[in-house]
């Protein structure tokens, strides 16, 4: 309302948005047209008009259109019935371009940007900025910014602040000086025309405001303030990117990024840095030279963190007398790199790194007293250096006292920044005379300068701590030796004649030249650059300068053997042990070293990039052990135990300096020299020269012998499938969720392990298992290996346990033997430290019977014996003295429990804050298990019980917790320190056993920590096998392998990361025990005495004669004639008798060949042990016999006769049997068999009654 009109029409509209407007005359002609979309390419605006800036203009170009800005009527903008209210002046070309208006913490530092985007120059006066409150989609304007008139560039900036001293480039400063600009939630801040009230640009942010303040939409538009001080967001503000683009609507055109007040705008939108001029400082300065000022120069030094653009930056040269600038030098437009140096110098051909060669040549920087440098940028001094004194607007601080005094034989002296780049805005603090080190890192050193840097020794850098005292100091090493060549650098030692002769000071360093050396070994060197530590490891670098200048012997190495370095950390080889026991190399790094006879103490590891990485070594010819107590420098709590953890130990790396690569399994023996380097927090030996006898890999266990089975056990270095099981919940609510891997690391990973278990552990009748994902992963096991050998036929066994990564403990069981149960142990147990459960993979028990395996020793064996027997039997009839007995029968079998076990790792033992869980949880585990070995025992004294697996265990204490000495029921609670908080009850009795410590020393070990061998995997047997126990070996092929075999499966090197194991034990096998006693006897012929020779040879000949093949039915059973078994026994055992001194027995031997002389102790003892394994396998023979007997007469009708009179023979029998353990315990073995025949003979006629 409100306005005149020339016509008023009804009934017609025109749409919102995109729309059409034609003018036609009366015949119907088309005269113009305009249609247009409704934005970007024209004005969209709400409540407003669109209005052509010029009538000439065309109307279907949208550039050529505004939004009308004039108020109207009741609200609206627009200028019905006058000219078009469009920006004139060049307003048209002006944008907001920038806006910060929220900081982190208050809002200090906001700011409005604006560029003028057109060609010419716009004078800013008659312009205002209106800051628009935006409520609920209104639109109050809240302040208005009057615009100075200044001519405003093409292409330039205006900036409008708050407070200029927190924005830099600031052109005008406003009040107030802190929440100057609204948050927004929106907002807008619009640039208007003062006189007209045309609206030029508006930006409306986090939302739409109302009409006019919001071109296109502002929603989502947002300049974060959150994060505090140094967050995410700090320096961020919302700006058009492209700097200065314009499509109309506002959350197109502008983003958040990164603030650039008074500059184009960034793409960057995070590590925002401050704005203001570069991050530069004047870093060096030489103004005073002995003599003429020909060498002058100035150093200026990017301190920031990225890239600076010298683009406007002015050096100036002020005299101090009357503060008047004598010379500006502008700087050229570069980037200067991060921590990178422009040197300005009066004569490029004096100073060395000059990158602008400045005038005059001569007296180029006057000389003080006082005088000053500055660096201006944009018309502001943003760095000052003032010397010998303080000038006025040009000085941070004081400048007192700083002074190059260019007396005569202070050469190459000036003033330098020290530590380099250092800036508290003190200029005397900061600076100090120093040599000079022009483009290079400043020294703090003073003394023997030279044009670039100061001259100093190897053994000065290296310093006798861990790092160098004159890291980041450029320095000047020359005339060393080069000693080794690597593919990014080379080393070099200083000459025997000029070392300090100091030990605790490295002689050699390695430079650091980023691509092949330009030197050759034996050269003499001049070496300027950079002392850096790089982690850890003291080099030249800063792409050094080197001068070969002659050439030079090589300096003699030092010797590495058992001494050196030292296994004592009390005393290490180098001071800086007593820091930490892994420093006491540092006295060596860089240096030769030679090694004649070292030992590869662990194989090749896996990093990354390096898959056949380095070995750990020692320079002993001796692998290194883990050993009792808890590791260096210990609780310092006695008697508790101390491990001195291997300071001796280091690393190789075989091709560090170019040397081909190679595999080299621990144990292996080798030679080498070369240096000492150091990557990755450990000492290594950098060898030039290296030779390796490599161990053997891999190394199968023994095969079994005759009668013997055995019992294994495996670590399966989590086996898992390539099926991604669903979680399941734990009792207590934990989550249990399985790993996936490839099916072709699957299909790679089971080919391995079923090649170690043939090829290595020779497979076992029971294999216990630790970490297999579940029990279809052993069943795919158990059939790959079926695939590769046809014969051994497994069955798996597990039960899902507690671990919340599903690894378990579980069984494969050979068709050798029969499995009457498998049991999970303790599985809800809790561990009273925080009531979580106790065991995350609970123990296995298996009950099996190993089925009589001493039949196919029978199968064939002693078919050719001549036995001389004249009983004429043929082991095939018909006989009714038990022939049809089955052999291997249930009854016949030798019964078994065997218990796996996998507990709780050792990781986290000394952690301050998780270490008490931990020991609690090892010594509760270890204690669970010790009680349910001692139910088993109680229940059943002789119970023939083995226990293994991954103890995560050693042999002995760890200091903390000997988790194996209390399952076994042997430990000293006084060394271990879970003892003085817990009661330390003994809860087995009898121990067990660890069959562990019956190897030898040097093969005690199953898994490799950090190059030091270990057991962690224990086989613990009871009483009841004392007399069955045959030895125990590792397979070896997985501690020893490098760790990257575990990807080839064209070898069973590396299926795991343990060393599995196997336990050997005998069965009841009479035939087996036979064969044993021949080889024993055998193994000590000839004695040495005739007679005892004659003796020994008339019993195996009686024993082989007791195993010829028509005298049995099987390994167990006897034929009819089985009776010459016993006197062929008789005869052998006296004949042995004869040889021991047993002489006088009562016996009825004819035997003429009585021993001369007593036996050594080595034929005693195989005399000994034989007579034993022969009376043991008549033994079993006769209980055989009699157990046969009494299971047929269980099977008798009552009141059978003949079942009547077998009872009495059996009952005859059974008394023989006790005479025959009555003579033996009376130390009369020949009168012993005598019994065990008769025995045998009654329950022969027992079973001929009730066949």
């Amino acid at each position: 309302g409100g306005v005149g009109v020339d016509y008023e029409y009804s009934g017609v509209f025109l749409a919102n948005g995109a729309d059409e407007l034609v003018l036609i005359d009366g015949d119907g002609n088309e005269v113009d047209r305009v249609e247009w979309d409704g934005g970007p390419l024209f004005p969209d605006p709400t409540g407003a008009s669109m209005a052509l800036i010029d009538p000439a203009l065309d109307n279907n170009a949208g550039g050529n259109w505004c939004t009308a800005s004039t108020p109207f009527g009741d609200g609206d903008f627009g200028t019905p019935g006058a000219a078009n209210d469009c920006v004139t002046g060049g307003g048209g070309d002006l944008v907001i371009n920038e806006i910060d208006y929220d900081q982190p913490g208050i809002d200090r530092a906001e700011f409005i940007e604006i560029k003028n985007v057109g060609a010419s120059a716009v004078d800013l006066g008659g312009f205002e900025l209106q800051l628009v409150n935006g409520t609920g989609g209104g639109a109050s304007i809240y302040r208005v910014i009057n615009l100075p008139s200044v001519s405003l560039a093409a292409g330039d900036y205006f900036v409008v602040c708050g407070d200029a001293a927190n924005v830099f480039g600031c052109d005008l400063d406003v009040t107030p000086d802190s929440n100057l600009v609204q948050n927004g939630a929106p907002d807008a801040v619009a640039l208007v025309e003062s006189g007209s009230g045309a609206l030029v640009d508006t930006v409306s942010y986090e939302g739409d405001t109302g009409a006019p303040f919001t071109e296109g939409s502002g929603a989502g538009l947002e300049d974060p303030g959150s994060g505090g001080s140094g967050g995410p967001n700090e320096n961020k503000g919302i700006s058009r990117f492209p700097d200065g683009a314009d499509s109309g609507v506002n959350n197109v055109d502008l983003s958040t990024r990164c603030i650039t007040p008074g500059a184009a705008n960034a793409a960057a939108s995070s590590d925002c840095p401050t704005p203001g001029p570069p991050a530069l400082v004047i870093n060096e300065i030489d103004y005073d030279q002995p003599g003429s000022d020909a060498a002058e120069f100035v150093e200026i030094k990017n301190a920031g963190n990225a890239t600076a653009d010298l683009t406007g930056v002015e050096l100036l040269l002020v005299n101090g007398s009357n503060g008047s600038i004598y010379n500006t030098v502008a700087l050229p437009s570069i980037g200067l790199a991060a921590g990178d140096y422009f040197v300005v110098c009066a004569n490029a051909a004096t100073v060395l790194n000059c990158d602008l060669d400045a005038s005059p040549s001569t007296n180029f920087i006057q000389n003080g007293s006082p005088d000053a440098a500055a660096l201006r940028f944009d018309g502001v001094v943003f760095e000052a250096v003032s010397y010998e004194g303080s000038v006025a607007g040009f000085v941070e601080g004081s400048g007192s006292g700083l002074e190059d005094s260019g007396a005569g034989g202070e050469d190459n002296l000036g003033i330098s920044r020290f530590p380099d780049g250092a800036d508290s805005g003190v200029n005397n603090v900061d600076l100090r005379r120093a040599c000079i080190t022009p483009g290079r890192a400043n020294t703090a050193l003073d003394a023997d300068c030279t044009a670039m840097g100061p001259r100093v020794e190897i053994f000065a850098v290296q310093g006798s701590g861990l790092d160098s005292p004159l890291e980041d100091q450029t320095v000047k090493l020359t005339s060393n030796v080069v000693t080794c060549l690597g593919t990014d650098g080379f080393f070099i030692q200083t000459p025997a004649a000029r070392s300090d002769g100091d030990g605790e000071t490295s002689d050699g360093i390695f430079v650091f030249t980023g691509g092949p050396p330009p030197v050759a070994v034996g050269d003499l060197v001049d070496v300027t650059g950079e002392v850096a530590e790089f982690f850890g490891m003291t080099e030249i670098a800063g792409s050094p300068d080197v001068e070969v200048v002659g050439s030079g012997a090589l300096p003699a190495p030092i010797v590495f053997d058992a001494a050196t370095p030292s296994s004592d950390p009390t005393a290490p080889s180098c001071a800086t042990g007593a820091i930490d026991s892994e420093f006491q190399f540092e006295c060596f790094e860089g240096m030769r070293v030679t090694i004649a006879d070292g030992t590869v103490t662990g194989p090749n590891q896996r990093f990354g990039p390096d898959p056949v990485a380095e070995v750990f070594i020692t320079a002993a010819p001796a692998r290194t052990f883990r050993e009792p107590g808890v590791e260096f420098p210990g609780l310092g709590l006695p008697p508790i135990p101390t491990w001195d953890g291997n300071p001796e130990v280091f690393e190789l790396d075989p091709d560090k300096l170019g040397l081909p690569n190679r595999i080299i399994p621990a144990g292996s023996s080798f030679s080498a020299t070369g240096v000492i380097g150091f990557e990755f927090g450990d000492y290594e030996l950098w060898p030039n020269e290296l030779s390796v006898d490599p161990a053997p890999l891999p190394v199968p266990v023994r095969p079994r012998q005759v009668g013997e089975f055995t019992v294994g056990s495996l670590n399966l270095f989590r086996f898992f499938d390539d099926v991604d099981d669903p979680p399941s919940v734990r009792s207590d609510g934990v989550l249990r969720d399985d790993f996936v891997v490839s099916t072709a690391e699957f299909d790679r990973r089971r080919l391995k392990f079923a090649r170690y278990v043939l090829e290595v552990l020779d497979a076992p009748d029971v294999l216990a298992v630790q970490e297999a994902e579940k029990v279809e992963v052993l069943e795919a096991l158990a059939a790959e290996i079926a695939a590769l050998d046809p014969s051994v036929v497994y069955d798996a066994f597990l039960i899902e346990g507690n671990d919340v990564g599903t690894i378990d403990v579980g069984f494969l069981v050979r068709d050798t033997v029969q499995v009457d149960a498998v049991t999970q142990l303790g599985a809800e147990e809790i561990l009273t430290f925080d009531g979580s459960l106790l065991h995350d993979r609970p123990p296995l028990l298996l009950e099996a019977r190993v089925l009589c395996d001493c039949d196919d020793a029978f199968d064939g064996a002693g078919g050719d014996s001549d036995s001389g027997s004249d009983s004429g039997s043929d082991s095939g009839s018909d006989s009714d003295s038990g022939a049809g007995t089955p052999g291997c029968e249930p009854g016949a079998s030798f019964p078994l429990k065997v218990m796996v076990v996998h507990n709780r790792s050792l990781g986290g033992i000394d952690d301050p804050i998780d270490g008490p869980r931990v020991r609690q949880k090892r010594f509760e585990q270890a204690q669970s298990i010790a009680r349910k070995i001692q139910a088993l025992q109680d229940a059943d004294p002789d119970v023939r019980l083995v226990v293994l697996g991954d103890f995560n265990a050693f042999e002995f204490t760890d200091g903390f917790v000997d988790a194996v000495g209390q399952i076994r029921g042997d430990f000293d609670p006084d060394r271990n320190l879970i003892c003085q908080t817990n009661p330390c009850d003994d809860l087995v009795d009898p121990n067990l056993d660890n069959q562990v410590v019956s190897l030898d020393a040097q093969q005690r070990y199953s898994f490799i920590f950090r190059g030091n061998a270990q057991v962690l995997d224990h086989a613990l047997t009871s009483r009841g096998l004392a007399d069955r126990l045959r030895g125990l070996e590792y397979g070896r092929g997985n501690a020893d392998a490098a760790f990257d075999l575990l990807n080839d499966d064209s070898t069973p090197l590396r299926a795991s990361d343990h060393d599995g194991l196997v336990l050997y034990l005998e069965s009841d096998c009479p035939r087996a025990l036979k064969e044993r006693a021949i080889e024993t006897l055998s193994a000590v012929l000839p004695t040495g005495d005739p007679a005892a020779d004659d003796a020994i040879g008339e019993a195996i000949a009686a024993v082989l004669r007791s195993l010829s093949s028509e005298l049995w039915l099987d390994g167990r059973h006897l034929s009819a004639a089985g009776k010459t078994v016993f006197d062929e026994e008789k005869d052998a055992v006296e004949e042995l008798l004869e040889v021991a001194g047993g002489g006088d027995s009562d016996s009825d031997s004819d035997s003429d060949s009585d021993a001369d002389e007593a036996p050594s102790p080595e034929v005693a003892a195989a005399v000994a042990a034989a007579i034993a394994d022969l009376v043991e396998a008549d033994r079993l023979l006769a209980e055989v016999a009699v157990g046969d007997a009494i299971a047929a007469a269980g099977a008798c009708p009552p009141g059978d006769g003949d079942c009547d009179k077998a009872v009495k023979e059996i009952d005859k029998a059974v008394d023989e049997l006790a005479a025959a353990a009555e003579e033996l315990a009376d130390g009369r073995p020949d009168k012993a068999i005598q019994r065990l025949k008769k025995a045998w003979e009654r329950a022969q006629k027992a079973l001929a009654r009730l066949s």
